[in-house]
């Protein structure tokens, strides 16, 4: 599966829960994670603005590429848990069904941008500053994106479980 088709699929996950109702959203397992379902929708949807937001930036550079850490977990498609901490700009507040639904429609269209200038994943310059993988071209980026997501997903999962929601 492609990196566009996975992110696809995460886009139609993230829409189904952000609609499963404010007790799917406010779900908490404090042994999972610190941050209740709703919050892990906000920080993948911040994540998912910032990253295209870096990307189309004609001034975005970063010195040096990516690590061997950063291209293992990255083809593993894998992060593990509890490692990494949030940058500030991408922290979760107490967020609602409305704006996690603004912030969905403001992923899928830069999503679309992104689409529209197939040429721009193809440069080969760093241009996303990761503060564990080093600096990564588009692709990588779009690569992270995906993996991320996928990587907030599970832990929402298991906060699901744990808190014994019902599906939405």
């Amino acid at each position: 599966m492609s990196d566009w088709e996975w992110i696809d699929r995460q886009v139609g996950e993230l829409a189904t829960l952000i609609e499963g109702g404010p007790e799917l959203l406010a779900a908490r397992a404090e042994r999972v994670s610190d941050w209740a379902v709703g919050q892990q929708l906000e920080h993948i949807l911040l994540v998912g603005a910032a990253v295209p937001a870096r990307l189309t930036d004609p001034e975005a550079r970063v010195s040096r590429g990516i690590n061997g850490i950063g291209r293992l977990l990255l083809a593993l498609g894998w992060l593990p848990r509890g490692v990494g901490k949030a940058p500030a700009g991408v922290r979760p507040g107490d967020p609602t069904r409305e704006s996690l639904r603004a912030a969905l429609d403001g992923f899928r269209r830069a999503l679309a941008a992104l689409r529209a200038d197939p040429a721009l994943l193809a440069h080969r310059r760093p241009v996303f500053p990761h503060p564990y993988f080093g600096g990564l071209d588009p692709a990588r980026t779009l690569r992270f994106l995906a993996v991320h997501t996928h990587h907030h997903l599970k832990i929402v999962r298991d906060i699901r479980r744990a808190a014994r929601t019902p599906s939405p």
